[in-house]
């Protein structure tokens, strides 16, 4: 039996982290569209990697399908055994595997305030933010978001209309930037 020459990755859409890969014994002459095909109801992603720190409660973070994009590649076995080290760039018309070249955002919390601060080299475009927040206790993530302008190193998102009290992990997502998490108690 010969061996597929190809893999299939899954992203997150519009930010480009690499959320797994996969490769099939062959591959159907049409690629899937839809990630729940894959994931179902949605992506588990657990401990360390893909998260620089284990999450708080050994909880996982479920990325819904509509947050995941689907391609098809050719097989790098480097890129296969290390996708949480591994961005999306230009997709979805010419989807390439690039590596992360720098370091993930610095996060502190400051009730109410999430802030994520960037390096001098990292913050030179605008750079789209999302931060899924996750209450230990279950549940579906909440998204926030922001934006930076070209230049901006710091920015600060409320953390609000959480559960007063409640310890949560954030996860932040920035294009170009591995995956960082911080965690904190809700205001």
């Amino acid at each position: 039996m010969s061996q597929n020459p190809q893999m299939d990755v899954l992203y997150m859409q519009g930010l480009g982290h690499v959320l797994g890969i996969f490769t099939r014994t062959s591959e159907p002459a049409q690629i899937e569209t839809d990630a729940s095909v894959f994931v179902g109801d949605g992506l588990h992603l657990r401990g360390s990697p893909p998260f620089p720190q284990p999450p708080a409660s050994g909880h996982d973070l479920v990325v819904p399908p509509s947050m995941i994009g689907v391609f098809r590649a050719v097989r790098n076995w480097r890129q296969i055994f290390q996708p949480f080290n591994l961005y999306v760039s230009q997709p979805p018309s010419t989807p390439a595997l690039s590596s992360f070249a720098a370091a993930g955002p610095t996060l502190g919390f400051t009730s109410p305030n999430l802030t994520i601060t960037l390096t001098p080299a990292t913050a030179g475009s605008a750079l789209n933010i999302l931060v899924l927040a996750l209450d230990v206790n279950g549940g579906n993530p909440v998204p926030f978001s922001a934006q930076t302008t070209p230049g901006q190193t710091s920015v600060n998102i409320a953390m609000t209309g959480l559960v007063s009290g409640d310890n949560y992990n954030a996860f932040v997502f920035i294009p170009t930037l591995p995956v960082a998490v911080q965690q904190f108690t809700a205001p």
